[in-house]
This record gives C-alpha cells, structure tokens and sequence, in this order.
C-alpha cells in the first residue's frame, strides 16, 4: 500500500500535469479568487502540501486561511512550503468525517473540497454534512465524465499509480484507494450552484 503522503504530493504538480488536469487546477483556483468575500475565513479540506492554500494566499493575501488533513507527514511538508513562501497559513490534523475531531475548529465564512477531494473519501455523506457545520458556504470541486477513463489512466500514473479497475463513477487504484468521479445528478442532489469546470463542476452549497 502507497503511503498516502506519496501520492498526493504530486497531485499539485502542475508541470507534470496532463493538459486538461492543469487547465481545471487554473480555472478552479481562478473561480474560488473571484468568489471568496473581502477578508473571509476560510478552511481547506484535504490541504495535502499547501500548494492550493499557498497560491489562493499569494491571489488574496486579505484571507485568513487554515488547511485540515488526515495525513501528519502533508501537513508538514504544507507547514515547511508556507514557511518558504513567507506565508501565514494554519494547519491542523483533522478528519472531516469525524465530528469530534472538527469541535475544535471555528466557524468559517467559506470551506473548500478542491481537486476531487471528496471522490477520495469512504464517507462522503459524513464529509459533505461536516464541512456545512463548518461554514456559511461550501465550495466542493468534483470530476464529473469529463474525467474519462482515458484520462483517468494518465492522471493516476503521473501519480504513480495504476488502475485495477473501473466501475461505473468508481477507479480502484492498485496499491492505493478507490476514487470517485460524480454524475451532474448526484451534485444537483446537494443543492446549491452549480458551475462547469474543464473536468467537472464547482458546486456551491
């Protein structure tokens, strides 16, 4: 089994990126500058390395910003890569699913899932009634089709990973974990706004 600390690290890399993985981290990371308010509290769920908080805090330095994750070894790395960028970002070790490791957390004006985040975690229901708790607006970002099987295969092994299988909306990955991808049906199923990104949907809740 991959140490999850080895993968995601990657997951940010953009040079190393395919084209369309690229084009949907800019657009993302464009969208969310435009619609975050003037001075907000915001938390990043599944902030891995830092990479997404640190180029949003660079956009919008006027944010307060923290980033939760499950993985301590992420968490550093995203404590070390702030440091180097001379950058004021909080970090905690939490998991979203959990309600109990969240009562310590305030409250927020917004709480981010980018990048899929939510297609990587068993329960999703849980995640997705926590981060409401968490904050006045959700922004959630999820591959939809657009993330073909094609496409899924070259992502995953810029990663360093294979697919075993494919099943519907669900990639098992070989060494690793299972990851989701999401019908326009199941986002419209959460309510809230929904945008069209290059792999999938920006769903405001």
């Amino acid at each position: 089994m991959k140490p999850p600390a080895s993968v995601y690290t990657h997951c940010d890399e953009l040079d190393k990126l395919p084209v369309k993985n690229r084009k949907n981290w800019i657009t993302e990371s464009s969208l969310i500058c435009t619609l975050l308010k003037p001075n907000a509290s915001v938390l990043q769920v599944g902030c891995a390395n830092g990479s997404r908080l640190i180029d949003l805090k660079q956009k919008r330095p006027d944010l307060h910003i923290v980033g939760i994750d499950i993985e301590e070894d992420l968490l550093s790395d995203a404590r070390e890569n702030a440091k180097n960028a001379a950058m004021n970002i909080e970090t905690r070790l939490c998991d979203i699913t959990v309600p109990e490791a969240c009562a310590g957390l305030e409250y927020f004006d917004y709480v981010l899932c980018l990048n899929n985040t939510l297609g990587y975690i068993p329960d999703e229901e849980g995640a997705l009634a926590n981060m409401r708790l968490l904050g006045t607006q959700v922004l959630i970002s999820v591959y939809s089709d657009q993330f073909s099987d094609e496409l899924a295969r070259e992502y995953f092994q810029t990663l360093g990973l294979e697919i075993q299988t494919i099943e519907k909306n669900r990639f098992t990955l070989k060494d690793f974990t299972s990851v989701k991808r999401y019908s326009l049906a199941e986002v419209e199923s959460w309510g809230g706004e929904i945008t069209e990104t290059p792999l999938g949907y920006l769903c405001i809740l």
